[in-house]
């Protein structure tokens, strides 16, 4: 994930402000309850089930990288839960 989001191309075109989406695997096999368990950690993500997807997570980053930043704990915090 993270080398994905850091790639230069990524980053020209955050400047612009397109919408970039990534569909992640859920560690759930429900990716609906995997959103809700996110939010517990105000992370808000979309289940990939209605994108045609089903047991994916689609996760938007079309925000400015310092506020990527920002929010990489969140992230860090939600993938630890599941090794629990």
């Amino acid at each position: 994930f993270m080398p994905f989001i850091r790639a230069p191309w990524v980053e020209k075109r955050w400047r612009s402000c397109w919408p970039f989406y990534l569909f992640v695997k859920s560690p759930e096999k429900d990716a609906k309850a995997f959103c809700e368990r996110a939010k517990e950690y105000e992370i808000l993500i979309v289940a990939g089930d209605d994108f045609g997807c089903k047991g994916y997570a689609r996760v938007s980053y079309c925000v400015s990288p310092k506020m990527l930043s920002r929010a990489l704990p969140a992230f860090e915090k939600l993938a630890k839960s599941y090794q629990k």
